[in-house]
């Protein structure tokens, strides 16, 4: 099966390979291999079986995307599928089924804690001074500006 995205948002975000891995999971069919191309490349996702090629295949990128597509898939099809059980593939887990989640561990995983204490007594205490400060002085500056020009 071969899905043609034609948008740069679709693109844009390079995870084409779990595209076609969620969509292969939705295929009825217990062995596929599901091809999403856009304007930036093709991915690849995989359901019990999987094709990959030996060589990289050479793709003409002043052809439009459902030619390069086709290109690949006529490629695809020449090449003979694998069991996807115990055979090696970055979208496939041990049991040959596509991997549909993208597990980010980098970030701790803690919930965010903030210092409880005089922090914000204190930026209020201080935002109510240089607030009252620059009030007064205001306050002052227009009244004398009041001053001059009524007793002119």
């Amino acid at each position: 099966m071969a899905i043609l995205t034609t948008s740069q948002l679709d693109a844009a975000d390079g995870d084409g390979e779990l595209t076609a891995a969620r969509i292969a999971t939705e295929l009825s069919d217990d062995r596929a291999t599901v091809l999403v191309a856009n304007e930036v490349h093709e991915d690849l996702g995989h359901k019990g079986i999987v094709r990959q090629l030996d060589d990289p295949l050479e793709l003409d990128h002043d052809a439009t995307v459902s030619r390069r597509a086709l290109d690949y898939v006529r490629a695809l099809k020449s090449t003979e599928a694998e069991d996807a059980e115990g055979s090696y593939a970055r979208m496939i887990d041990d049991n040959g089924d596509p991997i549909v989640v993208d597990v980010d561990n980098s970030s701790d995983p803690r919930d965010l804690t903030y210092p409880t204490g005089g922090g914000a007594v204190a930026g209020m205490v201080l935002g109510l001074i240089v607030g009252g400060g620059v009030g007064i002085i205001g306050v002052l500056i227009w009244r004398s500006i009041g001053k001059r020009l009524l007793g002119q």
